[in-house]
């Protein structure tokens, strides 16, 4: 007994937080690669209150790398929700098929899924990115309804799905995005999915040739405020925080 060693408090977390890291990318590259060989098996089921399949989520995976009309498809949306963006450019079919590939596909703490009707058609997209996997929490990222004509509600929906499958297969303790504060119908969006406000960030406005940015104005950084992105939380209740 004398030789037994116990594992500290802080080495457990680190052996957690290293299990979790695991785990997670390990999920997110069976979603990216395997999705196309296993399609019923690993969309996600989008429901209606009465436990109806009405769509599913589709992770980006390796088929899309390179499918032109996917591409395109990406293309416009984001061009046409340019103002949702902090980061506003020309966007081309090649940027945003290399976007896929490098920021979707080959990035193990990123995920982009498909909000797809029964047929297949893609009604918009929201996905996951920024895990940090000292705290168990991840970003909300690209929340963009594509196709207005289709599933009415279907984006209250679909994040409420995400929200429940972040908590309760990956094991994330808390959800947060940025979203602009003056963008009031995403920010009810968010709010009837259970987001509560943190606080606003201040953004600075840079133009750079053809290209608009906003960024976050540090602390003591005496420069002209913008706009700003509004700070959103959902926490695990069922995690123990």
């Amino acid at each position: 007994m004398s030789g037994m060693r116990f594992a500290r408090h802080g080495e457990w977390n680190m052996r957690d937080n290293a299990d979790l890291h695991e785990k997670i990318t390990a999920i997110l590259h069976e979603l990216k690669f395997d999705y196309p060989s296993r399609p019923e098996q690993l969309k996600i089921l989008i429901k209606d209150r009465n436990g109806v399949p009405v769509a599913f989520l589709q992770p980006v995976s390796v088929e899309f790398v390179g499918e032109n009309q996917f591409i395109k498809i990406l293309a416009d949306w984001r061009e046409k929700n340019w103002d949702a963006y902090p980061t506003v450019f020309k966007v081309t079919m090649e940027g945003t098929g290399k976007w896929v590939n490098d920021q979707l596909i080959n990035r193990d703490d990123r995920i982009l899924f498909l909000i797809s009707a029964p047929d297949g058609k893609p009604a918009g997209h929201l996905g996951l990115s920024n895990f940090d996997f000292t705290n168990c929490e991840a970003e909300i990222d690209n929340v963009v309804r594509g196709a207005h004509n289709v599933l009415p509600g279907i984006m209250t929906t679909a994040l409420e799905v995400l929200v429940e499958w972040s908590f309760t297969r990956l094991g994330l303790k808390r959800l947060f995005l940025r979203v602009f504060y003056d963008n009031a119908r995403a920010i009810k969006l968010y709010e009837r999915c259970g987001f509560k406000g943190v606080k606003k960030i201040p953004l600075n406005k840079i133009i750079d040739g053809e290209v608009i940015r906003y960024e976050e104005i540090q602390e003591g950084q005496n420069l002209k405020i913008d706009r700003y992105f509004y700070l959103m939380e959902k926490h695990n209740e069922s995690s123990g925080r």
